[in-house]
């Protein structure tokens, strides 16, 4: 990630980006706190219904990853924690991780209360839910509707009724 690249993404001059910033370090630290801040924004308050938290930050992640995808694009790869000091690599791995939770919290809640499946361990229905998330949000030319993609990731979380051995 180098002044060129960021300057010519945002439609400026190398030398534009350093009338606003002093340095890289400071680009990058303005970058992280933006794309915290556009992330923390798809947090809905949660309540006592996990699956309804979950579709909300689902739709919610969805949403801002179709109108803005660069800003998502950053969890799904390196680059921006790679450009950063330790300090701003941690921080990038701690908002990243905060989705992460959330999404697992609300899995284990619905396991808990037995609106998902318990046959599949929590993390893995972590990987299918941001999986999914992921892929809706990455495919450019989908026409599949967000609520067409979280009914189909509810249909795949939903507990399947046992066959009786009788």
């Amino acid at each position: 990630m180098t002044a060129a690249e960021v300057a010519k993404r945002v439609g400026v001059a190398d030398a534009t980006l350093f009338r606003h910033f002093e340095s890289m370090q400071q680009i990058v630290a303005a970058a992280i706190a933006r794309f915290e801040q556009r992330l923390l924004s798809t947090f809905p308050t949660q309540t006592d219904h996990p699956m309804v938290d979950l579709r909300e930050f689902f739709l919610r992640r969805l949403a801002l990853g179709r109108q803005q995808p660069l800003v998502l694009r950053l969890i799904f790869n390196d680059r921006l924690a790679e450009a950063a000091g330790d300090a701003e690599a941690e921080s990038v791995r701690t908002i990243v991780e905060r989705s992460l939770s959330f999404v697992r919290d609300c899995l284990l809640r619905a396991q808990q209360q037995g609106l998902v499946t318990r046959d599949v361990p929590v993390e893995v229905l972590l990987w299918m839910v941001t999986g999914v998330l992921r892929g809706a949000i990455l495919t450019r030319y989908s026409n599949v509707g967000a609520d067409v993609a979280w009914h189909s990731v509810q249909l795949v979380l939903s507990p399947r009724p046992r066959e009786s051995t009788t």
